[in-house]
C-alpha cells in the first residue's frame, strides 16, 4: 500500500513539472545563435555553412563567434598564436574537430570561451568541442563579444587568468596575475625574497642591528626577535615600505613578481645586474629550464645512478663540479636513495629577482616552482646537504620532515615517503642554465615555526640563525645562546 502512494506521489510530480525548465535551460540551435548575435551586435555580412538546424554545440558556436568577432569588431589572431595554443593550451587530442581546432584557438584567444580545467597546475585547457550549448551560455559568450571588460584574460603566454578577486591568494599583489588553474598554494608558499631578504631590511630598522661590528652571524637575535613573528601582513608592509629601487641600490637586493614583469624599478640599474630586460618568451624558457631541474634533481635512484649518463652530463652542464657529483652518487648508494618527482609546475607570474650574495647572485632571475614528489627509499642517515644543488645550502636533508622532539632534545629526521607537494625556488642564468636552487620544504611554510624549531641548519650563514644542532648543544649545557655564541668566537650584536 505505501509503495502504491509513493508511486502516484511521483507520477504526480512528474506531471506537475512537465515542460517547466530552468531560465536558460533550454537547447540553442545554430540559427538561433546566429540571430541572437545579430539581434544584439549587428548584421553579418556573410555566415559561416553550418546547418542552420543543427543544435549549437561548442565547436560550432566558436566558428561563429570568430567570424563575428572579425566582422564587427575586426578581432584577429595571429597564426603563429593559433598555433601555440593548439600545440600548448588545449588538452585532450581528439576533443575538438580537426576542422574546428584553429576556432576554437582562435575564441579562446580572443576571450570568447574558456574551456575547462584539466587539473590543478595545468598549463592547458581542455575544450569538449561536442558540448552542448544552452541559451544562457549562448548570451554569455555573445555579452563578452560585445564587451570586451567582459572577456576572459589570458597571460602573455595564453594561459587563463583567474577572475573572482575574493579567491586571490592574501599575497596576490606581489604578482602581476593569478592563474586560474594554479591554486592558492602555489603563490602563498614564500618566495625566497619574502623569507631572507625582507628579514634584511626589517633587522636594519631594528635596534639590534649593529652596523659597526656585524658579522653574518649577526642576525641571530634579530631573526628571534624580529622576524619569526612577522605575519603575511607584516611582510607585506614591509615591501611596501622600500621602492623598487631603493632595495635594488641595497647588499640584498629584490624584486617582486609584480615589479620585476612591470619594470617599475630604474631599468638602468636593474640592467646593471641583469645580462639584459626580460621578455615574456624568455621568462617562459627560464621556466622550462626551471622545471626541467627540478626533474632531474628529484628523480634519482641509487641503483642505476652511477650509470645515468644523461643525468650525470645535465648536472654538469648546469655548473656541477664532477667531483660533487661523485661524491653525491656515493652518498646515493650508501643512502639507499631514492627520489620521485612525477610533476613540475612554475609560471612566468612567478620569475622575480633576488641578489642575494652566494645564492642567487650570478642568477638573472628566480622561478618558483611546484613539484610533486616523495622520498620513495632512503636509510634517514644525515645526507650532506649541498652535493645535489649549486650554491644553495639545502639538499635532500631539507626535503625530509625534520623536527625536534617534544623535550626539545632529539633530532628527529622524519623520511617523508608519501606523496607530497613542494614549492621550490630556482635560480636561472642568462643562458637558461641554473645557477642555484634551493630545496627546502620548511623554509616557505607558513606561518614559520619558532627560531628554536626551525629545521634547516644549512640556513645559519645566509640567515644568521643558530642551527638545529647549536640549538641542541646550549639547551643541553644549560647556559643562553649569549653565552654559547660569544664561546664559539661569533660576535652578538646588541
Amino acid at each position: 500500500m505505501i509503495k502504491r502512494i509513493i508511486a502516484v506521489l511521483l507520477i504526480m510530480v512528474n506531471i506537475m513539472t512537465v515542460g517547466v525548465k530552468k531560465e536558460g535551460s533550454k537547447r540553442v540551435t545554430v540559427s538561433g545563435f546566429i540571430n541572437m548575435i545579430e539581434e544584439q551586435a549587428g548584421k553579418l555580412s556573410s555566415v559561416p555553412k553550418i546547418k542552420a538546424k543543427k543544435k549549437l554545440i561548442l565547436e560550432d558556436a566558436a566558428v561563429l563567434l570568430v567570424a563575428a568577432g572579425e566582422q564587427l569588431y575586426g578581432l584577429e589572431v595571429d597564426e603563429e598564436t593559433v598555433d601555440y595554443i593548439i600545440r600548448e593550451r588545449m588538452a585532450g587530442p581528439g576533443k575538438v574537430s580537426k576542422n574546428r581546432k584553429a576556432y576554437v584557438a582562435k575564441a579562446y584567444a580572443l576571450g570568447l570561451i574558456a574551456g575547462d580545467s584539466a587539473g590543478r597546475y595545468s598549463t592547458a585547457r581542455s575544450f569538449r568541442g561536442k558540448k552542448k550549448i544552452y541559451e544562457k551560455e549562448a548570451r554569455e559568450m555573445i555579452a563578452r563579444l560585445i564587451d570586451p571588460g567582459k572577456r576572459y584574460g589570458l597571460s602573455p603566454d595564453d594561459k587563463l587568468l583567474r577572475i573572482d578577486k575574493n579567491s586571490f591568494p592574501p599575497v596576490a599583489e606581489l604578482y602581476p596575475y593569478i592563474l586560474e588553474d594554479f591554486p592558492n598554494e602555489y603563490y602563498e608558499s614564500m618566495c625566497h625574497f619574502m623569507v631572507q631578504q625582507v628579514k634584511v631590511f626589517e633587522a636594519r630598522e631594528s635596534e639590534l642591528w649593529d652596523l659597526r661590528g656585524c658579522t653574518d652571524y649577526c642576525g641571530v637575535m634579530t631573526w628571534d626577535t624580529v622576524f619569526s613573528k612577522l605575519t603575511y601582513e607584516d611582510r607585506l608592509a614591509s615591501i611596501r615600505k622600500y621602492s623598487a629601487a631603493d632595495r635594488l641600490g641595497s647588499y640584498s637586493a629584490y624584486l617582486t613578481p609584480a615589479e620585476y614583469d612591470r619594470g617599475a624599478a630604474d631599468r638602468n640599474r636593474l640592467d646593471g645586474y641583469m645580462g639584459m630586460p626580460l621578455t615574456p618568451e624568455k621568462k617562459r624558457k627560464m621556466c622550462d629550464a626551471a622545471e626541467e631541474y627540478v626533474l632531474h634533481a628529484l628523480n634519482v635512484d641509487y641503483r642505476s645512478i652511477a650509470l645515468d649518463t644523461e643525468w650525470q652530463d645535465y648536472m654538469l652542464k648546469n655548473g656541477i663540479e664532477q667531483g660533487s657529483i661523485e661524491r653525491y652518487i656515493q652518498k646515493c648508494v650508501n643512502d639507499e636513495l631514492i627520489l620521485e618527482c612525477d610533476a613540475a609546475a612554475s609560471d612566468v607570474s612567478a620569475v622575480y629577482y633576488d641578489r642575494i650574495p652566494s645564492v642567487f647572485s650570478r642568477c638573472e632571475g628566480v622561478v618558483r616552482v611546484y613539484a610533486h614528489y616523495r622520498i620513495a627509499s632512503d636509510n634517514g642517515s644525515d645526507f650532506p646537504h649541498d652535493e645535489l644543488t649549486v650554491n644553495s645550502g639545502s639538499g635532500v636533508q631539507s626535503l625530509r620532515n625534520t623536527r625536534i622532539s617534544d623535550d626539545g632534545f632529539k633530532y628527529i629526521v622524519d623520511p617523508c615517503f608519501d606523496w607530497q607537494d613542494g614549492y621550490f625556488d630556482i635560480g636561472v642564468r642568462n643562458d637558461l642554465t641554473v645557477g642555484a636552487a634551493i630545496f627546502d620544504v620548511m623554509m616557505y611554510k607558513a606561518p614559520f615555526i619558532e627560531a628554536f624549531g626551525y629545521p634547516c641548519e644549512a640556513q645559519s650563514y645566509y640567515s644568521g640563525m643558530l642551527t638545529v644542532d647549536g640549538v641542541l648543544e646550549y639547551k643541553r649545557r644549560n647556559c643562553t645562546k649569549e653565552e654559547y655564541l660569544e664561546e664559539r668566537g661569533y660576535l652578538y650584536c646588541r
